[in-house]
């Protein structure tokens, strides 16, 4: 068990621990039915992911929970997040304070390794990793010759990510003073990271913001949300050959019809050791991570997840006009969106978007008994 406490979970430790520390100002709300069904359907989850691994992979028990240690935050995040009381978190104030904290600091780290990183060697972290005995590869930090730009303590797809989440932002508060500046700097980090996947995911998000506002105008299905996502994915997936031969991006395509034999083949998954204790067996798609874990499972963990988005965005609509309510929810989906292309266990601009998400301002006035 020393090696569960000794490993790389600080990040999610620290954020779970403050969202006790910091917003528990009195007792434990009573438990509602909304947050009754998150804890039950969060431990079913963990207990799943735990057994598959005993009795499918079998695994040892610690071992299980190391392997995933980065799947169980999630949704003890989640739990604490429904448990909590009611806060007045600001959305606006809390994405200029992400902004300034957090997107800038990196925009200028991005922009100095641009022009100081030439080779591996370069790179501030390589001699400690390669003395520690890890591999590295140039494509994975180089493109064309040009570093692919990474963050403070954080790797390319992390920075990329939270740059995407950062632009999706600002383009729904584009109507607030220097925001237009704020997108562009989070497109700049995007260009720096060269990661293709998060311009697709732009598109995706400008895709569903319109519909949204034309088109959901009343109360949202979450079947439909559904049916929108799955329908994006599999138009992209389609198209790759038609775009591109490059390795990368037509190995999406084998890595999904590989997911498929997964699910026949193991339909009730194979736990959270059957990652890898290195990560040997991730793809570059969450999801297809999480039908290796849950198997058919992954179905109802989707459908729960995205009702449960749109529960509370339905209810949002009921209080307000203003335009930013809707950012929390349209930065999930879109963020959701991304990970059948690509693998973001537990950035932690996920647990940024969760917090919006259930306590900003605008929920406080929703009774969801």
């Amino acid at each position: 068990m020393n090696d569960i406490v000794l490993s790389s979970s600080w990040k999610e430790i620290i954020l779970i621990s403050l969202s006790f520390v910091v917003f528990l100002g009195g007792k434990i709300e009573i438990i509602n039915k909304v947050t009754f069904k998150i804890l039950i359907v969060s431990i079913l989850f963990v207990l799943l992911g735990t057994l598959s691994s005993l009795f499918i992979t079998h695994s040892s028990l610690s071992e299980s929970i190391l392997i995933g240690k980065r799947y169980i935050f999630p949704f003890l995040f989640l739990c604490s997040l429904s448990l909590i009381p009611d806060t007045e978190i600001d959305i606006k104030k809390s994405c200029n304070v992400f902004f300034y904290m957090i997107i800038m600091p990196n925009f200028l780290f991005g922009l100095w390794e641009l022009f100081t990183v030439k080779t591996l060697n370069d790179l501030w972290f390589y001699d400690a990793l390669v003395s520690a005995g890890n591999n590295f590869e140039s494509f994975n930090h180089f493109r064309d010759g040009i570093v692919r730009s990474n963050g403070f303590f954080v790797g390319t797809l992390t920075y990329a990510a939270t740059a995407f989440c950062s632009c999706v932002f600002f383009f729904i508060l584009r109507k607030e003073r220097f925001s237009y500046f704020k997108m562009l700097i989070s497109f700049s980090m995007l260009l720096f990271s060269q990661t293709r996947t998060f311009f697709i995911g732009l598109f995706f998000f400008l895709l569903l913001y319109v519909v949204s506002t034309f088109i959901f105008k009343k109360k949202i299905k979450p079947l439909s949300v559904i049916i929108f996502i799955l329908t994006c994915f599999l138009s992209i997936l389609l198209l790759l050959p038609f775009v591109t031969q490059e390795f990368s991006a037509i190995g999406r395509i084998y890595q999904w019809s590989n997911a498929l034999d997964l699910v026949f083949n193991y339909p009730l998954g194979q736990g959270f050791s059957s990652i890898g204790a290195s990560g040997d067996n991730r793809a570059d798609s969450q999801i297809i991570d999480l039908i290796r874990i849950y198997g058919f499972f992954v179905v109802p963990l989707c459908f729960t997840f995205i009702s449960l988005i749109i529960l509370y965005w339905n209810k949002s609509r009921l209080f307000t006009q203003a335009n930013y309510a809707e950012l929390p929810f349209l930065a999930i989906l879109s963020f959701l969106f991304i990970l059948f292309f690509q693998s973001l266990v537990d950035v932690a601009i996920l647990y940024f978007m969760l917090l919006l998400f259930f306590k900003s301002r605008l929920n406080k006035r929703v009774n969801y008994a």
